[in-house]
Formats: C-alpha cells, structure tokens, sequence
C-alpha cells in the first residue's frame, strides 16, 4: 500500500478540501480523488462523505484515522532520520499563529531555527485564537501559538507575556476613529487621529511614530505554544517547540540583563 494514499487521504480530511489537498501536495485534484478511492476500494469502506458544504470524514473514517495519522507520523519521522544520516535534516512543519507575534518576534525566531536546520519549510498559517484552535484539532497545522489558558484538547507550553500599552501620536489627536484592523489602527495614530490601547508586541517592529505609555492597572496575555493532546508530536515538531522555548527565555534573559 503506497504512503501516498494515506498522505493524501489525511490532508484531504485536515484540510476539509481535495482540491486544496491536492494543491498542497502537487498532485491533480483527480488523482487525489483516485487514491481515496483505491483506498476504500482495499478496504471496502466510506471514508469521505459529500454533502452540500463538501466533504466530510465518515464515521468509519474516523475511527481509521487516528491508525492512519500515525503512520504517516512514523514515515515523517523515518524521513528526517534517514536525512539526519546523510548530515541534512529536512522535512516539513506546519505552524499556526496570530497576527500580533507574526509581524513581531516571529520573523527572527524563523530565521533563527532556519539558521540551524535550514533544509526543514515552514508553512505557516495565520489567524485568530479560533481559528488555530480549530485548525490543530484537525490536525492543519502540527503546532500553534496561542493565548493561555487555552482549550483542554491540547498541550500548551507558556513562552511569554504580552503586555497591553497605550499608544498616542506625537501630535495631539484631533479626530477619533473606530476599526477593527490593528494596522488601520496604528496607522490613524500615528497620523494623530485618536489613541488606543494594545498588545505590546504590535508595535515591537518599531514600524509606526508613536509614542507609548504603561497602564496604570497593567494588563497582559500570556502566550504559550500548543500542540494536540494525545498524539506525540513529530520529529521536526519537537525540534521546533524545543527552539521556542529556548529562544523566548533568552529574550527574557537578555531583557533582566538590561
């Protein structure tokens, strides 16, 4: 039985699509459709439903799918290790995270970890709390950061704290405007057309003139980075989970220094 088979059956059910499974993969949207098809051919059993919003994991799928996770695991796994044998470690990691850390410490914690194994890809994800959440119960992404606490589905590791700050132009506000865009928001700032409160680390890249002021009651999020309880994470996943840690405490490090 081709590895392929199962690789494309587990994207299609993590992506909730065949064609974007397909795309992901490189292969036609028929021939994804094929190896599913041989698949339950083999096994004389339903493991997709269609329905008017697509397509679904059928309930004989679903108790399949845990096997077949981890097989496809187990061959991710004895990838890496063949590579580590030849002296490059490779392979994929799937990382989900939120708009905030993405444009702030994230860039330099990637290229960090792509400095020490620079034959491992990143796909990455962005979106809300919701949306990584979601995403790691389907099994989309091997690994995310979110707010703590977070859901009992998984296994969150605290890196960090983000305090909330004021922000206020350098000229004096004469207007007042109301967004839901973080970046509309710092850039009506910055042109004096209101003030705001947010997280910290949107203005870490130090991208926007505006000046900054603590709270008087400090507000702050704590930031772990999670994975799905019960399944042990893959090679490359524990790699990049240990990289964090290690790399968030030697910011805090270096902070208490200053």
């Amino acid at each position: 039985m081709s590895i392929r088979k199962y690789i494309a059956y587990l994207r299609t059910v993590e992506t909730g699509s065949i064609t974007q499974a397909a795309n992901e993969l490189g292969y036609t949207q028929s021939a994804v459709s094929k190896m599913i098809s041989d698949l339950e051919q083999d096994w004389q059993v339903k493991l997709l439903t269609r329905n008017h919003s697509g397509i679904e994991i059928s309930s004989d799928g679903m108790v399949l799918l845990p096997t077949i996770r981890e097989i496809v695991k187990d061959y991710e796994d004895l990838n890496f290790a063949v590579s580590e044998l030849h002296g490059v470690q490779s392979g994929t990691l799937r990382l989900g995270c939120f708009t905030s850390l993405a444009v702030s410490l994230l860039p330099e914690m990637l290229k960090d970890f792509h400095q020490t194994y620079p034959n491992i890809q990143i796909q990455l994800m962005t979106g809300e709390y919701y949306e990584i959440s979601e995403w790691l119960r389907r099994g989309a992404i091997d690994c995310g950061f979110l707010a703590i606490p977070a859901s009992n589905d998984f296994e969150t590791t605290p890196i960090l704290h983000d305090t909330m700050v004021a922000i206020l132009p350098n000229i004096h506000p004469e207007v007042t405007y109301d967004t839901t865009s973080d970046f509309a928001l710092l850039s009506m700032v910055e042109a004096g057309l209101g003030i705001s409160i947010v997280h910290s680390l949107l203005i870490k890249p130090g991208r926007y003139r505006v000046a900054t002021l603590p709270l008087n009651v400090k507000q702050s999020r704590e930031i772990g980075i999670a994975v799905k309880k019960g399944f042990l994470p893959s090679t490359i996943t524990q790699l990049f989970l240990q990289h964090v840690i290690d790399y968030t405490r030697s910011i805090d490090e270096n902070s208490a220094r200053r």
